[in-house]
């Protein structure tokens, strides 16, 4: 998988380059009244590539801060439901050795409510 991502890499950058050997005529670019510029085609080109892979990258950006925090939150509930199931797991050990630790913890293979249906026959 790599060697196909670099092949791919290689085959753009040399697009790429191509492109703008092929296209460095000069343009005059304005603006409203920012004045005048001449620059060669390609560099106006490049500029508005990466002006525009900025502003998607800052978009990313914010949605993967947004993703980071819900994680986190999530982590943090994790860690807290975790720690309330040892609580309850420890309290459930301490009652069953108070009722004298020799009776054995209900079976949970069995369904709740599974012995009141042998009761009302």
């Amino acid at each position: 998988m790599g060697l196909i991502r670099l092949l791919l890499g290689l085959a753009a950058a040399l697009a790429i380059v191509s492109f703008g050997v092929k296209n460095m005529e000069v343009v005059r670019v304005s603006y409203f009244k920012m004045g005048t510029y001449t620059l060669p085609l390609f560099y106006l080109l490049m500029g508005f590539f990466v002006l525009g892979f900025l502003l998607a990258w800052l978009g990313g950006l914010f949605h993967r801060v947004k993703s980071f925090r819900t994680v986190r939150r999530y982590r943090r509930q994790n860690r807290l439901l975790e720690n309330e199931l040892e609580r309850v797991h420890r309290q459930e050990r301490q009652l069953l050795l108070e009722e004298g630790g020799s009776r054995e913890a209900p079976a949970a293979a069995a369904p709740p409510g599974a012995g009141d249906s042998a009761t009302s026959e």
